[in-house]
């Protein structure tokens, strides 16, 4: 009896394994030793002491974890997410230029072949390129990037995106400065001066047919004075104008993104 008594002692620290309601409320922890359905039931509480309670009295007696109306362990709460990004500020040396980051490129090269007018033919080789851009922010703003190379492009307004071909190495948070070199005035001036070009030209010719000589193309002419020398300075003076202007139209933005 002793011996059995030691066993029915709860461990001390140890939380009740049963636990014992009576229908006036009360509620009791502890190891229930004894339980006769239709007599008592006894159990021992964690001070040591022994309680016997009348079944009839009894609302529950049983293991703790099923007592009815026990709010179940609470679950533990899941680590939030570390957030390795970094934050990052843009800003633009020029009003209106969104930041851009190249998602992905490809380029294709191939060859192109031709006849010419004698029937021979002509192979001209060629290369295209394609790359696609996602939107991150207009200038000036505030982003989290995760730590990485990038390649960036600037657009000025609602223009195509402008890359930068020089990688960018984000290890931390700091500031992003981007410059926008806007070509379009020289690509302006480059078809006026096309357009100029000709025009010219073609009064220089009007003017000068009536006093052409086109059988001659020396300056001045033996026994006249008409000569061709308007009509060729005409032509070269347009030639030259219209080269210069394609080459203005060719100038494209550059944009340049760097870390501060």
């Amino acid at each position: 009896m002793l011996f059995l008594a030691f066993l029915a002692l709860p461990s001390w620290g140890q939380t009740p394994p049963d636990a014992i309601r009576l229908k006036s409320g009360a509620l009791y922890r502890g190891t229930i030793s004894e339980l006769v359905p239709d007599g008592q039931v006894v159990m021992v509480i964690v001070t040591g002491e022994t309680k016997t309670f009348a079944m009839s009295d009894v609302e529950y007696a049983g293991p703790a974890a099923s007592l009815p109306g026990s709010a179940p362990a609470a679950a533990p709460l899941p680590e939030a997410p570390i957030d390795a990004r970094v934050e990052v500020h843009f800003h633009a040396d020029v009003p209106e230029i969104t930041l851009h980051r190249r998602t992905g490129s490809s380029q294709m090269v191939g060859m192109g072949m031709g006849f010419g007018s004698r029937g021979g033919a002509m192979f001209s080789p060629f290369a295209a390129r394609a790359e696609s851009y996602e939107t991150l922010c207009k200038s000036p703003c505030t982003l989290k990037l995760d730590p990485g190379t990038y390649y960036f492009a600037l657009s000025s307004e609602d223009g195509d995106p402008v890359s930068d071909r020089r990688a960018v190495a984000i290890t931390r948070g700091g500031g992003l400065v981007g410059q926008y070199e806007d070509n379009s005035s020289l690509r302006t001036g480059g078809w006026v001066l096309i357009g100029a070009s000709l025009v010219a030209a073609l009064g220089v010719s009007i003017v000068s047919i009536p006093y052409a000589d086109i059988s001659c193309v020396q300056a001045p002419c033996p026994g006249s004075n008409r000569s061709l020398t308007p009509l060729l300075v005409g032509g070269i003076a347009a030639g030259l104008g219209t080269l210069a202007g394609l080459i203005l139209v060719f100038q494209t933005d550059e944009a340049t993104v760097a870390l501060e």
